[in-house]
């Protein structure tokens, strides 16, 4: 992870920002691919800084959703716009950000959205390790409402 607080750029490495870069919410990882594009890059692998995370800053004061839709963005953006050879990581972010938005959005009492972040989820082909009971509550679910809970306690309580 790269902390934006952090990076120098050499001026004119990118030259005029591109477009589809202005609306994006997150600005910076696009920003750092560009530059990456342009010619050799350094990481200095020691602390420089201190990153501060307070309620107040600009990205900690959005709601987790809007969190998870801003990175879902970008990520559709860089698959739309820098030609990426290699569109299996960014499906497997894609699905990762598509599984916490069902996460997020069950726990806020939201069925339907739940439903479409999870067929997104399927969509995106990512089955990360150690996730298929969490699916499986999801997709329970979504597809019996708030009675799966019932299902569920009742094999706890009378297991077979």
């Amino acid at each position: 992870m790269i902390v934006t607080c952090t990076v120098m750029y050499r001026w004119g490495s990118v030259g005029p920002l591109p477009d589809w870069i202005l609306p994006l919410k997150v600005a910076d990882w696009p920003l750092h691919l560009l530059v990456a594009r342009s010619g050799k890059i350094h990481v200095m692998d020691e602390v420089t800084s201190v990153y501060r995370l307070h309620s107040g800053g600009a990205w900690n004061s959005m709601a987790r959703v809007d969190q998870l839709l801003a990175q879902r963005e970008m990520h559709m953006a860089f698959e739309r716009h820098l030609d990426s050879q290699d569109t299996s990581r960014t499906r497997q972010a894609l699905a990762r950000i598509y599984l916490d938005l069902a996460i997020t959005t069950r726990s806020d009492g939201l069925r339907w959205e739940t439903a479409r972040h999870l067929l997104s989820y399927a969509r995106n082909g990512s089955h990360p390790p150690g996730h298929s009971r969490r699916v499986a509550g999801l997709a329970a679910y979504v597809l019996i409402g708030s009675w799966y809970k019932v299902f569920s306690r009742a094999k706890q309580t009378y297991p077979t």
